[in-house]
């Protein structure tokens, strides 16, 4: 797995930050984190089939606002789904699903608490 940088923006207040990390059967997966690395508590956002990190975008700006510095928020597009690289059908299975899941949390860096929030699968 490595992590590529695309690149970093200002959004309102937060600082976003989006590179692709590349799983192990080599699928570029399109990850965006907002917040301090350093923060306390990293929150993933998990969309649901058919549908792309975009969707959680309401509830990305409501814990910036809730919890300001002290979360950092972390999501991506599932294999095929999004910014994310299309797959042999194959590998679209909940197992593929959750060593993708994996794979972003690696290259995060992600250490301490942390909560996922799925929607649908």
């Amino acid at each position: 797995m490595t992590g590529t940088q695309l690149g970093t923006q200002q959004s309102g207040e937060a600082l976003v930050r989006r590179y692709t990390v590349t799983t192990a059967d080599g699928i570029g997966l399109a990850v965006e984190e907002r917040g301090p690395v350093d923060a306390e508590h990293t929150v993933f956002l998990d969309h649901g089939l058919c549908l792309s990190q975009v969707s959680w975008d309401p509830q990305k700006k409501l814990l910036e606002r809730r919890f300001g510095d002290q979360v950092r928020i972390v999501s991506f597009d599932h294999r095929g789904h999004g910014r994310s690289d299309s797959a042999p059908m194959s590998t679209y299975t909940i197992e593929q699903l959750g060593r993708d899941h994996a794979a972003v949390v690696e290259a995060a860096g992600v250490r301490g608490l942390s909560t996922m929030v799925g929607h649908s699968m």
